[in-house]
């Protein structure tokens, strides 16, 4: 269902299951550029953060409509 899902800060799950040892993996598609960590590290303001964390919020609201 999650691989349906078209939105610019929704990265898509395609399969979800474990390894022969049990340990759980998702497969998404793969996107370049800064860890999270990095990416808000490098916001200047916390007004550039809420930025962020809005878009975030964006994903998860049509994620659930």
């Amino acid at each position: 269902m999650t691989a349906q899902l078209e939105h610019p800060n929704i990265v898509p799950v395609h399969g979800i299951g474990a390894t022969p040892d049990g340990r759980p993996y998702l497969a998404l598609n793969r996107v370049r550029g800064a860890s999270l960590a990095e990416a808000l590290g490098a916001l200047p303001t916390r007004e550039a953060r809420l930025h962020v964390f809005r878009k975030a919020c964006d994903a998860v609201a049509f994620a659930h409509s």
